[in-house]
């Protein structure tokens, strides 16, 4: 038995040995992309509150019974516009008080000024004494500041009589009414009637680590970012649901000095706001760019491979060999991952990367090459 098992043994070993010649495995077949730098922003994002652009307290101003509300709370209002009536019955007695005051201190003084007059004539023919003119020059005087004072106690008066209308300092939304018909109001103080929020444009107030503003430095000062002068900086808003605010806004304010406790630098932003969509009070996510990063790469999503140790992407080499090629990339555009470290220009990603991990280290056939743009449009 054992003579006749060695031929076939050896027929079976010759035969594996020519099928693996002829047949042997293709050369795995890979697409490319060229990578190619672009210019992006570096963006930064960080909670933020929205507070109205101004807020006013509207009080009452002369003491009175309330008498009527004017306006719908929670509406917009004018600035001008009569918010509260307060009732006016005495006001307006005592403006015709200080009428009839000031026509009776203008009636003294056209005696006076008559008695002046006939008295120059007199002291001129040497007809009076010096002293009698002196006197009739001092009530002339003195009916002049009487009618000073009573047109000062008119305008006074007309003044009370105007606070009997409550009106809006400025234009905006009008709050809750804090009193109502009936009360007394501006007894003892100015009485707090309601609250007016101008929310169009509206601020956002949020502060920003002092560690990121001096990396932000730091990358200007070496040259790897350009800096964005703070006039020109967009400041976005995303909304809590996960779309961002249709409207850009600009930074207007950076405070010099950083927050000991909180190691943060206060900022405020102002957004228009003509749809009212935003509210006062409401926290959302504030994102700005202070520089330019000129060389970033934007790298299709699913050509990116994450561990929890770092992130990799597969190239060939110029050998047409797979290699692992760590990089950072930490923010999403779309549906490419950008890349800003690991990349240099011209190299090529490969875009099937799952498929092509099994063959790092091999050498591989480039089925096709296509330009940054083409698949980043394709992925948008």
């Amino acid at each position: 038995m054992l003579f006749f098992l060695l031929p076939a043994l050896t027929g079976c070993g010759q035969a594996g040995a020519g099928q693996t010649e002829s047949e042997a495995a293709p050369m795995p077949e890979v697409t490319v992309m060229l990578a190619q730098p672009i210019e992006r922003a570096v963006i930064d994002s960080y909670p933020g509150r929205l507070a109205p652009f101004r807020q006013a307290e509207v009080r009452a101003r002369v003491a009175g019974i309330l008498m009527e509300r004017l306006y719908i709370e929670g509406q917009d209002v004018t600035e001008g516009q009569t918010l509260f009536s307060i009732d006016d019955a005495q006001l307006k007695l005592d403006v015709l008080t200080a009428k009839s005051e000031l026509a009776r201190a203008q009636a003294e003084l056209y005696k006076s000024e008559d008695t002046l007059r006939r008295h120059e004539v007199l002291l001129d023919k040497k007809a009076i004494q010096e002293h009698d003119y002196v006197a009739s020059l001092t009530a002339e005087m003195q009916a002049k500041a009487a009618v000073d004072n009573a047109t000062a106690a008119l305008g006074r008066a007309e003044l009370r009589l105007s606070y009997a209308r409550v009106t809006a300092p400025i234009s905006g939304r009008a709050g809750l009414s804090l009193v109502s018909e009936g009360a007394l109001v501006g007894q003892d103080e100015p009485t707090r009637m309601t609250t007016i929020e101008q929310v169009d444009p509206i601020y956002a107030d949020f502060s920003q680590p002092s560690a990121d503003l001096l990396i932000i430095d730091d990358g200007v000062s070496n040259g790897r970012l350009k800096k964005i002068d703070e006039a020109d900086i967009e400041v976005f808003l995303g909304l809590p649901d996960g779309s961002r605010y249709p409207h850009a806004g600009r930074l207007i304010f950076t405070n010099a000095s950083v927050d000991p406790k909180t190691d943060n630098v206060s900022m405020r932003a102002v957004f228009p706001n003509p749809e009212r969509l935003l509210r006062p009070g409401t926290y959302l996510n504030v994102s700005l760019s202070r520089a330019i990063n000129p060389c970033v790469f934007l790298v299709p999503r699913d050509s990116l491979l994450r561990n929890e140790e770092a992130s990799h992407v597969l190239v060939v080499s110029d050998q047409n060999l797979v290699e692992k090629r760590p990089v950072k990339a930490d923010e999403l555009d779309g549906k490419n991952w950008v890349v800003t470290a690991g990349l240099e220009a011209g190299e090529r990603v490969i875009l099937n990367s799952l498929q092509a991990a099994a063959f790092e280290g091999q050498e591989v056939s480039v089925a096709s090459i296509v330009s940054a743009g083409e698949k980043l449009a394709l992925n948008n």
